[in-house]
């Protein structure tokens, strides 16, 4: 099981004190001027910055840092955080991977005070990185939220696959964790987590917390209608899975995930009827799945399938 180490510090003490384990990368949410109280916004801003570029360098040159902010309102005028990390990104001479808005109320949300959206930018140091599986430039909604002030579960995860995927981390370090929702996305996805925050409440909270993993990922999202996304989730975890029967289910479900990402978007019912069967034979160990998709698949052949005959994966 992957593994999770709380430690109620101060973040830059605790990281002077530990170099970056190997094969580690840093996801966190810098505080706000709000949390910084003894500093005003423009000392907060300089704070800031070098926040940035000590994340920046402490990080092994194999890893990344993913910085998760959101814009604030300070005396009328907006602070833009995203310009912030680009700045120290650059002062430390590290490079930009990639820059995802990601909203946290509706597309179109007219919001006063702060911005309906937040910035999550990807910096690294060391060579430039061939991304193989870029996340979303807008990912439309961060996902649920454990507490107020957390980054939500959808960003947790795209920012987790990208450091698991692309880069090969191991290690999910969030200097600043809060309740650490970071953390338990970090394990659920199969990542070591540390988390340093100097709240005993909120490293208590942080131990605690528990998300789905990859495999309810793909339940959720095949209950969506995102059959591609949900058969890439379900493939993560074939490739993790040890028991045969567990193998083998998941393999159904991922060639029937296809058979509909061919049927409904792609067109191609004849490729989706060998697809179906195929996932279909592997599903014995879950007869009422079975029979469920056996009728869809029928259904497509005769030309009268209706997306809500599909059986809910998620539950009611």
């Amino acid at each position: 099981m992957p593994s999770r180490d709380i430690v109620q510090a101060d973040a830059f003490a605790w990281m002077d004190a530990h170099p970056a384990p190997a094969r580690a990368s840093v996801i966190t949410s810098l505080p706000d001027v709000s949390e910084l109280s003894h500093l005003d916004v423009e000392a907060w801003k300089a704070w800031f910055v070098g926040a940035v570029r000590r994340m920046i360098r402490w990080v092994p040159e194999d890893g990344v840092a993913v910085f998760y902010q959101s814009d604030i309102r300070h005396d009328g005028a907006w602070i833009d955080k995203g310009y912030l990390v680009v700045r120290g990104a650059e002062e430390e001479g590290a490079h930009l991977v990639w820059h995802t808005i990601v909203c946290r109320r509706p597309p179109g949300t007219i919001a006063l005070g702060r911005p309906s959206y937040s910035h999550m930018i990807a910096v690294r140091r060391g060579p430039r990185l061939a991304v193989r599986s870029p996340g979303p430039d807008v990912l439309p909604d961060a996902g649920h939220m454990p507490w107020s002030k957390a980054m939500g579960v959808e960003a947790c995860r795209v920012a987790c696959r990208f450091v698991r995927d692309d880069v090969g981390s191991q290690v999910i370090v969030d200097p600043f964790c809060g309740r650490g929702t970071v953390l338990a996305v970090a394990n659920a996805m199969g990542l070591d987590a540390i988390g340093v925050d100097v709240g005993a409440k909120r490293c208590r909270a942080a131990r605690a917390l528990v998300l789905g993993g990859e495999e309810e990922e793909g339940e959720r999202l095949f209950d969506e209608g995102a059959w591609w996304e949900a058969h890439e989730a379900w493939e993560r975890r074939w490739r993790a899975a040890s028991d045969p029967a567990e193998r083998r289910t998941l393999q159904g479900l991922i060639q029937i995930a296809a058979a509909l990402h061919k049927l409904l978007v792609l067109g191609e019912p004849a490729s989706a009827a060998r697809l179906f069967a195929r996932g279909i034979a592997k599903l014995e160990a879950r007869p009422d799945l079975q029979h469920a998709f056996a009728a869809c698949a029928q259904a497509a052949e005769q030309g009268r399938f209706e997306r809500a005959a599909l059986p809910r994966l998620g539950g009611p």
